[in-house]
């Protein structure tokens, strides 16, 4: 009963704090992945995430490019349980996104579209038979996604992602982010 009323204040109470007339530069978002290729997905099934984004140059910045460039961090967390194995596979992202659209900043309601590219600190444990395996490498990611902030304060958010070969697998994944803009 907890959970629901937590749940249900911050729903209700957040975004009414969160102001049309306050600037806002941060979102904050829970993800799902699903691997693009079926033997990447048999391998580590599907993901769950969190990740925030800050916003520090607007569309109205000469440096822009007409859109909103922002920093991200964001963490996956992919996992599979086998009646002989388990696998699973942690990955941290810090990288840039630019947005495009009449959404593009996070004051504005709208659809956008846009791109991201930044580093990729991965690691993977794989449990064959009781042997446990351990690897780990950091790569460069990239993304193309699409999005709308709609009610004030929220946003959804799908796209690709693709942290290249890992594991002599190709770990391109379709991703699908619900957030908060404050």
């Amino acid at each position: 009963m907890q959970k629901i009323l937590i749940i249900y204040l911050m729903i209700v109470f957040i975004p009414s704090a969160c102001s049309a007339e306050l600037q806002k530069h941060w979102r904050l978002a829970g993800s799902y992945s699903i691997p693009g290729f079926s033997d990447t997905r048999d391998l580590a099934g599907d993901a769950w995430g969190v990740g925030f984004d800050y916003s520090f140059l607007g569309p109205d910045d000469e440096n822009s490019m007409g859109g909103d460039i922002s920093v991200a961090v964001d963490y996956k967390r992919f996992s599979q349980n086998r009646a002989s194995a388990s696998f699973s596979l942690n990955r941290v992202l810090i990288g840039l996104k630019w947005r495009a659209g009449a959404g593009a900043t996070c004051e504005k309601e709208g659809l956008y579209g846009g791109i991201g590219i930044g580093l990729a600190l991965i690691n993977s444990v794989d449990s064959p038979a009781g042997a446990n395996i351990d690897k780990s490498r950091a790569t460069l990611e990239w993304s193309v996604f699409g999005g709308a902030n709609f009610a004030r304060s929220w946003f959804i958010e799908a796209g690709y992602n693709s942290f290249g070969e890992f594991l002599d697998f190709n770990w391109g994944n379709a991703d699908v982010r619900f957030g908060l803009r404050f």
